[in-house]
Order: structure tokens, then C-alpha cells, then sequence
């Protein structure tokens, strides 16, 4: 065998050197790569799922679904926490380190036009170029940006899902709702079904207007399908931790604790299903994973596989989605940095938090759970003790709202850390400090290095309380690596 004229590592150097270029909002390049690779992305049959929050949780969700019912299926998103080839995975695992070395190059050599491709546009092109040397037979793939000229949108999928909508990225993808929401409607394609849990105007006439000129059959969360909650567990360090899984298990969950809900479709009713990640906002993301779930039960008498070539559970070869795969699928799927439970005593919780809206869900987590942990802890001490603290890690990024995301995510915190994670966009913890100043009593310092700021929490802190590392997925994955290495396995578990 060959050597590689390029290493992993060197692989990497050039492909971070990449952002230089920027964003470019086109297809035309992406296109002439993969054609050159000989069109792998025509190879493989898609789901395309486009939103400002939750496409990840959803695309894992399908994903998981799928391979629960024998289907070996590729899972492409962005960014990474930590290691670069998680963006790429197949049946759950991570592409190797050769296959990005393979892949790279591949789109390497076929990147020959007039402008050189982007950082993402490269990715994008080796997810398809993996995918289909690996035989996959789906691949869920989520946006990066908007969605009309997103690097991903040039496959003619199966579904469409487009999750919510809210003001993001407006220098790329515009300055209003309508704007938005039109850049995401963009994967939207002539008579493919689409998914939404977007419920508001104007956004929703969009969407809907979309699906109307493609003749695309529309479905939307609260009138063809809906969720009622049979149990969302109130957050609890007392109860939630219990059986908190050990970092050194590939193939943990984010929390120990189970949502149930009732799922009632758009042809299809499921009872008392179950889900391991934590937040209410989870099972609307599960609610638009089901729905699409239910038309690929309704396609899949008319498609034909070849024989599964990677999967090896027998039990997996019966190669159908059945109500079994999808309670199986759902609650053995994970992911991490959102809302990750990671250590406990103290307990750690990462979640990426990186846009308002993420910001205000977790914001609202927090304060259910300090609220029922104070409740639970007056109601059963017998002698007068502190009361746990919250402890907040925040680091943001530049192009961020971050006043509005620290009214949302510093009401619950006793003190906070500001920190800075390592990337150019990153605002300096002095300017939210600053800011936090003006409406926040809680203890507040600066730590700049993330892994510093995280080793700070973990010495200082009582086993008794909660530190929350929020504000950006890029400070989620250094925090992440940070206690992957040096805090592998949970402090004080007895």
C-alpha cells in the first residue's frame, strides 16, 4: 500500500488553514468537486434537515432510528467537539483517521476550479465521497448555514425537515424573519415531502408558500402530528445522577433520566415513548424525527436494498423500520455538548447554548432544575446546610447576541467564569463581564484558557453543586476534551 503523500495532522493544518476564504454562499463549487468524485452524493439516498436549532438532535435521532432497523447510515453535521472526524459517522462511529486522510485528498485533487473551495464546502464533499465508498445506504445530512445555498443542497433527499426559525447569521442569510426563513426553505425540493416544527408567522407562510410552489407535500408539527408529555422528569441532582454512565463508555448517555410522551402522527400513534436526552424542547425535536420516520414506512415497500455491508447484528438485518426500531432508536440516541450530563459530584453539565434561542432553553432548564433541587433539599434536611451553588463557564462568540443570551443564561448563577475559547470569533470574557455587570450580583472572574477555567470549577466547587459550561459549541468541545483527558472518569462517585 501506498504511503499518503499527507499525514492526518497535516491534512487537518491545511483543511483549518481553509477559513482564510471564509463563507461562500454558492453551489457551483461544491457541484464541480463532486462531480469530478463521480457524483457520490447521487449514490445515496438523504434526509436534508435545515433549521436554527435542534437539526442535530433530530438527524441523530433519524439516525439512530435507521440503524436500529438494520440500515447502514452515514450522519454528517458541524461543527465537532472535539475530535474532527466526529462530524462524519457511520452506524454511530466516527470515521477512522485514514478515511479522512483518503477522503481529503480525493477532494483535493478534484478541487480544480476557478475558486478554491471553502473549509465546509471540502467537508461537505468528503461526507458524500466517504458515505459512498462505505456503501452507505442513508445519510442524514444537516446544514451549516441556511440552507438555499448551503454546500449541502445540492442532493435531491427523500425528506425535509426544517426545524425553527429564528433570527441567526443575519450578514449571510438576511436581516428579518422572512429573509431567514426563505434561506432555509431553499432545500425544500419539487415534490419532496417536508417537515416543520416552525409554528409562527411569518415564518410558517414561507415555509409553506415553498412547499405549495414545489408541490411539495407539507407537514407541521401541532396539525399533522403533535407530542403530550406523560413524563418530563423535573431536573434533579439528587435523582438524575444516579446512574450517571462512565466517561470511558463509548456509548454513553447524555442523562441517566427518561422523558415519556405519546406521539400521535400523521397515520401512526405510538404510546409511551421513551427518550434519555434531557429538555423539554427534545421531544419536538423527536416528534419531527417520528414524523419522518412514518413517510419512510410508507416508502419503504416501494424501495429496494442490497445486501448491508457493514452492519453486523443479525438482529439488524430484517432491514425495516418497525415501531420496535423506533423505540429502540430513540432512546439509545445521544448527543453531546447539548445538555450533557459529564461528571457528577460536582455535577457537570456542557451544553453548546450558542445562539439566543438555545441560550433561553437552557436558561429555562437551569432554573427548573435549581428550582426543584432547593425544593427537594429543604424538604428532606434535618439540620441547616448550604445551599448548592450554580457555577457558570460562559464563553460567546462574536457574531452572537450576547447581552440577550446572558439575561437568559445568568439569572441562575451564584458565580460565573467568563472564558474565551480558541477561535478568532470568540468575544473577550472582559466585554461579558462587563455587560454581566450590569445585571448580575453573582460572584464573577476571568479565566481565558477554557481548560484552565473548567480544572478552577472542579477544585473549588462543593460536591454538591452544579457547573454549567454554555455559550458556544466551541467552548463545549475544549471544556469536553479538557475532561475527557484529565477528569476521565466521574469525581466521587460513592
Amino acid at each position: 500500500m501506498n504511503k499518503s503523500p499527507l499525514s492526518y495532522k497535516e491534512c487537518l493544518t491545511e483543511m483549518f488553514a481553509l477559513g482564510r476564504f471564509g463563507i461562500k454562499l454558492e453551489l457551483d463549487t461544491v457541484k464541480a468537486i463532486l462531480k469530478k468524485l463521480g457524483s457520490p452524493e447521487e449514490k445515496i439516498k438523504t434526509i436534508h434537515i435545515a433549521g436554527t436549532n435542534g437539526k442535530g438532535s433530530i438527524a441523530s435521532y433519524i439516525s439512530s432510528i435507521l440503524i436500529h432497523s438494520g440500515f447502514d447510515t452515514g450522519l454528517y453535521t458541524s461543527p465537532h467537539l472535539v475530535k474532527f472526524n466526529e462530524r462524519f459517522t457511520i452506524n454511530k462511529t466516527m470515521i477512522s483517521d485514514d478515511d479522512v486522510v483518503e477522503s481529503y485528498l480525493a477532494v483535493k485533487t478534484a478541487d480544480i476550479g476557478e475558486r478554491k473551495a471553502t473549509f465546509f464546502e471540502i467537508t461537505t464533499a468528503m461526507a458524500f465521497y466517504i458515505f459512498a465508498k462505505k456503501n452507505v445506504e442513508w445519510a442524514v445530512i444537516e446544514t451549516g448555514m441556511g440552507g438555499r445555498l448551503d454546500a449541502t443542497n445540492i442532493i435531491n433527499p427523500e425528506i425535509a425537515i426544517i426545524s425553527n426559525i429564528s433570527i441567526e447569521h443575519t450578514e449571510y442569510l438576511g436581516d428579518t424573519i422572512e429573509k431567514i426563513a426563505a434561506e432555509k426553505a431553499g432545500i425544500i425540493k419539487p415534490a419532496v415531502p417536508v417537515i416543520t416544527g416552525v409554528s409562527e408567522e411569518p415564518a410558517l407562510s414561507v415555509i409553506r408558500n415553498s412547499a405549495k410552489t414545489n408541490s411539495a407535500p407539507f407537514y407541521r408539527l401541532g396539525r399533522d402530528f403533535s407530542v403530550t408529555l406523560t413524563n418530563l422528569p423535573l431536573p434533579d441532582t439528587n435523582t438524575q445522577l444516579s446512574d450517571l454512565p462512565d466517561l470511558s463508555c463509548s456509548d454513553s448517555k447524555s442523562a441517566p433520566n427518561i422523558s415519556r410522551f405519546n406521539y400521535k402522527g400523521i397515520n401512526a400513534n405510538w404510546e409511551n415513548l421513551k427518550l434519555t436526552l434531557p429538555g423539554l424542547h427534545q421531544v419536538d425535536n423527536a416528534s419531527l424525527a417520528l414524523a419522518a420516520c412514518e413517510l419512510l414506512i410508507k416508502k419503504q415497500k416501494s424501495i429496494r436494498y442490497p445486501e448491508s455491508n457493514t452492519s453486523s447484528d443479525s438482529l439488524l438485518q430484517s432491514r425495516k423500520i418497525t415501531e420496535g426500531s423506533i423505540r429502540k432508536g430513540l432512546l439509545t440516541t445521544s448527543w453531546p455538548g447539548r445538555l450533557e450530563y459529564i461528571l457528577k459530584n460536582p455535577t457537570v453539565i456542557i451544553d453548546g447554548a450558542h445562539n439566543l434561542q438555545a441560550a433561553e432553553n437552557l436558561g429555562h432548564y437551569l432554573k427548573t432544575k435549581k428550582l426543584n433541587s432547593s425544593q427537594s433539599t429543604k424538604s428532606h434536611q434535618q439540620e441547616k446546610v448550604a445551599e448548592p451553588k450554580y457555577i457558570m463557564i460562559l464563553g460567546i462568540l462574536d457574531d452572537k447576541p450576547y447581552k440577550a443570551m446572558l439575561k437568559h443564561l445568568l439569572p441562575v448563577a451564584d458565580s460565573v467564569i467568563f472564558t474565551k475559547a480558541q477561535i478568532n470569533r470568540s468575544l473577550e470574557p472582559e466585554t461579558l463581564k462587563e455587560f454581566a455587570k450590569t445585571i448580575s450580583n453573582a460572584h464573577m472572574e476571568i479565566i481565558r484558557d477554557v481548560g484552565s477555567a473548567v480544572a478552577h470549577a472542579l477544585k473549588t466547587a462543593d460536591t454538591s453543586d452544579t457547573i454549567c459550561i454554555a455559550g458556544s459549541l466551541y467552548v463545549a468541545g475544549e471544556a469536553r476534551d479538557k475532561i475527557d483527558k484529565d477528569f476521565r472518569h466521574p469525581l466521587n462517585t460513592s
